[in-house]
């Protein structure tokens, strides 16, 4: 499974996505996290691309989930990655349409330090 995933603390959840991400690892990340995110009342999302490789071709993305019920208490939403996955990491993850700001970073450090307000 290319996303291996921690609560780092009470108000931080790391996940590490790398090789190619499928459609049904989403669902199983996103019914993993849901008791979390409900249990919070602010939760900060840090997603680093590690080796990877794209989106799963050839399926309907347009429907990933539990989106809305996360946003509630989602404050920022970090991604790390490789510049040339920057479009369309801000594409998938619906940047700008979403009521939780969402930055990309080619630095876990960066990502970090605006994810603390430093």
């Amino acid at each position: 499974m290319p996303i291996k995933w921690e609560n780092e603390s009470k108000d931080l959840l790391v996940a590490r996505i790398s090789g190619v991400l499928a459609e049904s690892e989403i669902a199983e990340f996103q019914a993993a996290v849901k008791p979390i995110a409900r249990a919070s009342a602010k939760i900060q999302f840090l997603s680093i691309l590690e080796d990877f490789d794209g989106w799963e071709a050839g399926k309907d993305w347009s429907d990933i989930g539990a989106v809305d019920e996360i946003d509630e208490v989602l404050s920022r939403f970090a991604i790390v990655g490789d510049e040339k996955w920057r479009e369309k990491a801000l594409m998938f993850s619906l940047a700008g349409l979403r009521p939780v700001e969402i930055q990309f970073f080619s630095s876990e450090d960066e990502a970090r330090s605006w994810l603390a307000g430093t």
